[in-house]
């Protein structure tokens, strides 16, 4: 992983290297780790920023709320008309404007609600903190989960990775038209994070 980051941060002119020493970085997590976990008994987070001098935090929280049941609006206005070919898209960091733009746009009786993002082909992407799959028929007639390719434009999360791996969501188009249908069908509609 930290190779494909720094050839993706190359790619966009990143320095060279960064100053990163990953023997330094372990004891530090493992440290942090042991420091802030008072409470066993419930999951953590742990998140790691590393920024280009080489500097790392380490923050350790209880793990969030779990988007079970979280109410999912469709975006106002497609995404990708404010960066269509943003790196951010498809990296996680913590410039993240498009993400919190759409949150911002939701109706006021919504704020916390998850908002469905999609780009100007008409192609839903994401949410905006969360990958989803929405149950659709395939050429079959079987119903199966799908999720957006890397194609429409969306942060590959590690969740969805790994369900696409074990065959229990499948990689497809899928068009706004075609989530509304779903929605009216009472289809399912499922969003993955890993940490939720």
């Amino acid at each position: 992983m930290k190779q494909s980051a720094l050839q993706l941060a190359n790619e966009y002119g990143a320095p060279d290297a960064f100053a990163f020493n990953e023997r330094t970085a372990k004891a530090a997590i493992l440290e942090a780790v042991a420091e802030r976990i008072a409470d066993s008994e419930h999951p953590h987070r742990v998140r790691m920023l590393l920024d280009s001098g080489g500097h790392l935090d380490i923050q350790v929280t209880r793990e969030a709320e779990s988007l079970a049941g979280a109410t999912l609006l469709l975006d106002q206005q497609p995404t990708d008309e404010c960066c269509p070919t943003s790196v951010f898209i498809r990296c996680k960091t913590t410039h993240r404007p498009m993400y919190a733009d759409a949150a911002a746009r939701l109706p006021a009786n919504y704020l916390g609600a998850q908002v469905l993002l999609y780009n100007s082909r008409g192609e839903i992407t994401e949410g905006n903190i969360a990958n989803v799959a929405v149950e659709m028929p395939g050429d079959d007639g079987e119903m199966r989960l799908v999720t957006p390719p890397v194609s429409a434009g969306l942060l590959p999360g590690t969740m969805r990775a790994s369900l696409l791996e074990s065959g229990c969501i499948v990689e497809g188009r899928i068009t706004v038209d075609q989530f509304k249908h779903a929605v009216e069908q009472g289809w399912s509609v499922m969003c993955m994070n890993s940490v939720r």
